[in-house]
C-alpha cells in the first residue's frame, strides 16, 4: 500500500519533470535557460539514483517472504522511465549552440573525500593540464613558469589508467626547463569543464575539485612497451597531435608521479599515495556500481542513514530506511 503509493508519487514527479522540460524548450541560448536545463537534468539524475536505491532495498527484502513483487515492478518501470528520460534530455539539448553547461561523465562524479578516486576521475575526464616548471628564461630564471599541456590517460571511451601521457615540443620552454631541472607540477581542476561555474560555484572554492601531481617527465622511446598505448591515447583525444609530430620535434612523455595533492572539500588538501591512486577505480564510487553496492545497509534493525553528495548541486541526499520498510523518508 504505502510502498505502491510512494512509487506512484515518484512516477508523477518524473512526469512533472518531463512536462517542465517540454514547456521550457531547448532552443534558447541564454545563460538562464541553460541553468534551468542543468537543474532539470540534475533533478532527473537524482531521481534515477533514488529509485534504483529503493528498487534494491525492496528486492533485498523479498528473501524474507514479503509480498513486494508488485512494488518492485513499479519501481523498475520508474527506473526505466528515468533512464530513457535522461537520454531524451541529453538528445534534446546536445545541439544547443551556446550551452554553458559542460558536465563531466553525465554528472556521475566521485563523492567528496574519495580522494584517490577523484584524482583518477579528473585525470581521465580532462584532456589538458596546467604544467608548472622551474624557468630557465633569462628574465625570470628560477621563477615558477606554467604552460598548457595536452594529456591523455587512455584513448577516448576506454577505461581510466591514471597514467598521464603528453607530448613536449623541443622548442617549447617547458621541455627546455625540464632538461635543466626535471621537476614539474601538473594541475587538473573541475572548472576546466566549466562544471563549477555551471552551478554558480567559484573555481577557487574547495568544493570545486582539483588535483596537483608533482614529479618528473620520462621520455618514452619507441621500443618502450607503453609507447604504442600512449601514442594511441594521445591521437584519440588530440587528433591534431598527428600533425604536430610531423612538423616539429616532439617527444612522447609520461609523468613519473612523486606526490599527489587533492582538494575537493573544506578542511585543506589531502595527500594520496601513488599506491592508493593507481589502486583506485573511479567507477567503483560513482554511477551504477556505487548505487548497487553501497547505498543500503541491512545489518541491524536500526534506521540506516545514507548520504550521497551530488556534484551538480552542493546538497546532500539522506535516505532513511527502517527494517520492515513501513516507512521510507527522503530529505534533500
Amino acid at each position: 500500500g504505502n510502498d505502491v503509493y510512494f512509487a506512484v508519487v515518484f512516477l508523477k514527479v518524473f512526469c512533472s519533470i518531463i512536462t517542465n522540460l517540454s514547456s521550457g524548450g531547448g532552443s534558447s541560448s541564454s545563460t538562464t535557460s541553460n541553468k534551468k536545463i542543468a537543474e532539470i537534468r540534475s533533478a532527473l539524475i537524482s531521481l534515477e539514483d533514488i529509485i534504483e536505491s529503493l528498487q534494491h532495498c525492496l528486492l533485498e527484502y523479498s528473501t524474507s517472504g514479503m509480498m513486494i513483487k508488485f512494488q518492485a515492478i513499479i519501481l523498475l518501470v520508474a527506473l526505466s522511465a528515468c533512464v530513457h528520460g535522461r537520454q531524451l534530455i541529453d538528445a534534446k539539448f546536445s545541439s544547443d549552440e551556446d550551452n554553458s553547461i559542460d558536465a563531466l561523465s553525465d554528472l556521475f562524479v566521485p563523492p567528496y573525500k574519495h580522494y584517490a578516486a577523484m584524482a583518477r576521475f579528473l585525470v581521465h575526464e580532462l584532456d589538458w593540464t596546467s604544467m608548472g616548471t622551474i624557468s630557465t628564461l633569462d628574465n625570470i630564471r628560477g621563477f615558477p613558469m606554467v604552460n598548457v599541456i595536452s594529456v591523455a590517460d587512455s584513448a577516448r571511451g576506454e577505461k581510466s589508467t591514471g597514467r598521464i601521457f603528453f607530448y613536449l615540443a623541443g622548442l617549447d620552454f617547458t621541455l627546455i626547463d625540464l632538461k635543466s631541472s626535471n621537476r614539474l607540477t601538473a594541475l587538473f581542476t573541475m572548472e576546466q569543464s566549466r562544471n563549477c561555474s555551471g552551478r554558480n560555484e567559484d573555481a577557487m572554492e574547495p568544493t570545486c575539485a582539483r588535483v596537483m601531481f608533482s614529479g618528473s617527465a620520462r621520455k618514452l622511446e619507441k621500443d618502450d612497451k607503453s609507447y604504442a598505448f600512449a601514442e594511441n591515447a594521445m591521437f584519440s583525444r588530440h587528433p591534431a597531435a598527428k600533425k604536430w609530430i610531423t612538423v616539429h620535434d616532439f617527444y612522447l612523455c609520461e609523468l613519473n608521479i612523486t606526490q599527489i595533492c587533492v582538494l575537493d572539500y573544506y578542511g585543506g588538501p589531502h595527500f594520496v599515495s601513488t599506491e592508493e591512486y593507481f589502486k583506485a577505480d573511479p567507477e567503483e564510487v560513482y554511477g551504477k556500481k556505487m548505487n548497487k553496492a553501497n547505498n543500503v545497509n541491512f545489518e541491524n534493525n536500526e534506521v540506516d542513514e545514507i548520504e550521497r553528495h551530488h556534484r551538480r548541486k552542493p546538497k546532500s541526499l539522506h535516505i532513511k530506511v527502517n527494517r520492515d520498510i513501513e516507512e521510507i523518508s527522503i530529505e534533500i
